[in-house]
């Protein structure tokens, strides 16, 4: 209908608002994010003054409608711009609009059928640096001379990430059977 706008605003959901951030190829995850991808948001900035540095996961499973370019003015020349255009509620275009303003964010690409949540603390400096820290005592290396010799020290075991299963009903004509993926 006349005036109804664009075709994007056909691949809203009612209650949804689109909304476009400026990328580069690092934020853009290289070009691959695509129409209809689905990505976190990730924001790097300075919580209160003096404090330090905190990227945290702002937003999680948003809908990718578009990337592309777009033409702004600079000095009164033709610029282009790479941008990522997602589906957001208002609260969370509200947070998405700071997050770009305030920091620097970065979009992570997710695969489609990950839906889950997390919840993170964020990263900082201190923690980064925590995770390279020794969880034991440094052991000497075996069958090496006293000149050669060097102290080894044994990281932390990380329980490998739980996999889902998932289920599927074949049906050939008469036949039934179940095949399982991870």
């Amino acid at each position: 209908e006349k005036g109804a706008g664009g075709i994007l605003s056909l691949k809203l959901h009612e209650g949804m608002r689109a909304i476009s951030v400026r990328v580069n190829e690092v934020v853009g995850v290289g070009g691959f994010i695509v129409p209809d991808a689905r990505v976190d948001v990730v924001v790097t900035t300075t919580p209160t003054q003096g404090s330090e540095r905190i990227s945290k996961i702002v937003l999680e499973n948003i809908l990718v409608l578009a990337a592309g370019q777009m033409i702004e003015q600079k000095d009164n020349k033709p610029v282009t711009v790479n941008t990522v255009t997602v589906a957001v509620t208002p609260e969370e275009a509200e947070k998405l609009a700071l997050a770009s303003n305030e920091g620097v964010i970065q979009l992570v690409l997710r695969n489609y059928m990950d839906t889950d949540n997390v919840v993170t603390v964020g990263a900082t400096k201190a923690r980064l640096l925590a995770s390279f820290r020794p969880s034991g005592p440094a052991t000497e290396k075996e069958g090496e001379s006293d000149k050669q010799k060097r102290y080894v020290r044994k990281r932390a075991s990380v329980p490998a990430p739980v996999r889902k299963t998932y289920t599927v009903e074949v049906i050939k004509g008469n036949n039934r059977s179940e095949e399982k993926f991870q």
